[in-house]
């Protein structure tokens, strides 16, 4: 589950402490996403493209995350899997993204999983 929180600090120097040392840091126990650590009312910037994710489409309307995290763990060890869901319908929109613990296995799963058939 993804989740936001604010953190006030009692210097601005501790504050800006906090964001040049944890942004862009993985948690442990966090799914593999890095922490996105900002001023409060700065727009979020897209993460930076590191080669480990992967975009899945074409998935069965009954696919979720666990059944992507599985399949796509057949080729290695995977960091993070999730099926997007519909925010209106509650149902999934048929894709998903899967993030790999290095980006040579993502470059392995694109091409020994592409094709086949998940459920």
């Amino acid at each position: 589950p993804k989740g936001a929180g604010k953190v006030e600090f009692e210097t601005l120097e501790l504050a800006e402490r906090a964001i040049s040392e944890l942004d862009g840091h993985t948690l442990e126990g966090g799914g593999g996403r890095p922490l996105a650590v900002r001023r409060m009312g700065e727009e979020r910037t897209p993460p930076k493209a590191d080669g480990r994710t992967v975009f899945v489409g074409g998935l069965s309307w009954d696919v979720g995350s666990e059944d992507l995290k599985t399949f796509a763990g057949e080729v290695g060890e995977v960091s993070y899997a999730s099926v997007f869901i519909d925010k209106e319908t509650g149902k999934s929109r048929g894709s998903g993204k899967v993030q790999f613990a290095t980006p040579e296995l993502a470059e392995r799963a694109i091409e020994e999983l592409s094709g086949r058939q998940l459920l």
